[in-house]
């Protein structure tokens, strides 16, 4: 697709400028300048993961690089750094000292030609520095699914094709808001004989899926023609 829009739009010449190297697909800010920079003597600054962590550990800039904002604070910082000249030979140091003496761990400041401005290292945070990406909270989900079993069968219902465990087989999940009473007596034509009893913690580990947690509870009961019922608590 780039090479079609190179042909098509550019006359089959590669951009020189920064600014119409971004437009092309595939191509980011960062990726644009360095092939700006390197290709066509052009003076443009990159922002890759190497000269981020420099620059965040450098000058003691707080927060996640990928936020919006400290990503901002980042270009504004190299623009001001940007020599007017040699600028692929000031771009290539910069990676290579992210890459070679300023790393992710164990960063070897004691031979680092910034270790005496470096704020990271005269506040002894090299490790914290650069923040990582706040954890997402995830949200709990309250879901009851009722258990009933007749002897040794236990009845189970194919779930919509859409949601959580689309499709599979599973107990069936008791609507919001609804009774477990008019349910079974709906779904099986039965009256639940006697009240359900207290939950009873099963020993279960609350396990994460991509979106909620889940944990367990259950309630027991049984029906009038010997059915046997219990509730499970997802939440």
């Amino acid at each position: 697709m780039l090479a079609r829009v190179v042909l098509n739009e550019h006359g089959g010449q590669f951009p020189r400028d920064p600014e119409q190297l971004v437009t092309l697909p595939g191509i980011g800010r960062s990726t644009a300048n360095s092939i700006a920079t390197f290709c066509f003597d052009a003076c443009a600054p990159i922002l890759d993961g190497n000269v981020k962590r420099v620059f965040t550990r450098c000058f003691g800039i707080e927060g996640f690089p990928g936020n919006a904002a400290v990503e901002k604070q980042l270009w504004t910082l190299a623009e001001e750094l940007m020599p007017a000249k040699q600028a692929d030979i000031y771009n290539q140091a910069q990676m290579d000292l992210g890459a070679t003496l300023c790393t992710r761990s164990k960063p070897r400041c004691a031979d680092c030609p910034l270790g005496e401005i470096c704020v990271a290292r005269a506040t002894n945070r090299q490790v914290e520095l650069p923040q990582r990406k706040p954890r997402r909270e995830i949200p709990q989900r309250e879901v009851t699914l009722l258990i009933l079993r007749s002897k040794n069968h236990v009845l189970l219902e194919r779930r919509p094709p859409v949601g959580i465990w689309g499709g599979l087989l599973s107990l069936p999940e008791l609507p919001e808001q609804a009774s477990a009473e008019v349910f079974v007596a709906q779904r099986l034509a039965c009256q639940i004989d006697g009240v359900l009893s207290a939950p009873t913690a099963i020993h279960l580990h609350p396990f994460p899926l991509a979106h909620h947690t889940i944990d367990l509870q259950c309630h027991g009961a049984s029906t009038s023609n010997g059915i046997r019922i219990g509730m499970a608590r997802l939440g």
